[in-house]
């Protein structure tokens, strides 16, 4: 199917909480989450497909603007599922997408930076409830404090402008979350880029 512009989300669709902590300064999107992106996502977590990284990887490399996103970027940092869902798929989705980007992106579309997979941890969550299943108001109670950085990475991220990647992105909970978490360590900028973002109504 013909693929649609890609998407630059401004501060309206990753609005800050109530104690206006930061979120990621820019998010981009390769494609809205519908049609057929959302059946190769499905397919490739909940249908523990690992390999469909390799396709979901090929649309993002080309058809985001890379020179743009990655200007100045010190380091990719793929968003960690949670210890549950990790067992339930037996492999972490972004972290097999940040390696298929990085055979994909050549020098002229902006060669990725290291990636630093260590770099945040997730909580097991709360309850079991899957995050495509609660509202938008539970998806940002149960993201509270979701993620950590490690000890060990905290000399590694202060003063670095970091890239956030995940597959999709709905309410924006999780980017801020994990973006949270990084300026708290002392990250000088966060900014992130997905596959797919659900339309907003």
């Amino acid at each position: 199917p013909l693929l649609p512009a890609p998407i630059r989300l401004g501060d309206d669709c990753l609005r800050k909480d109530a104690k206006n902590l930061p979120t990621p300064a820019a998010c981009w999107a390769a494609v809205d989450y519908n049609g057929p992106w959302r059946t190769l996502v499905q397919r490739w977590k909940l249908g523990q497909q690992p390999a469909l990284a390799q396709a979901a990887a090929h649309l993002m490399a080309a058809q985001l603007p890379w020179d743009e996103i990655l200007a100045g970027v010190d380091a990719l940092v793929p968003v960690p599922a949670s210890p549950q869902r990790l067992r339930e798929r037996g492999f972490q989705p972004t972290l097999s997408l940040a390696r298929a980007l990085s055979s994909r992106l050549t020098p002229s579309l902006g060669a990725l930076p290291p990636m630093w997979p260590q770099a945040l941890l997730r909580l097991p969550e709360r309850d079991t409830l899957h995050q495509a299943l609660r509202g938008r108001q539970a998806r940002l109670r149960a993201m509270q404090g979701a993620f950590i950085v490690p000890p060990a990475a905290l000399p590694q991220i202060q003063g670095r402008k970091l890239l956030l990647l995940d597959d999709v992105m709905t309410t924006g909970a999780t980017l801020s979350s994990a973006a949270q978490e990084l300026h708290q360590a002392g990250a000088a900028q966060v900014q992130a880029v997905v596959l797919a973002r659900t339309p907003r109504a």
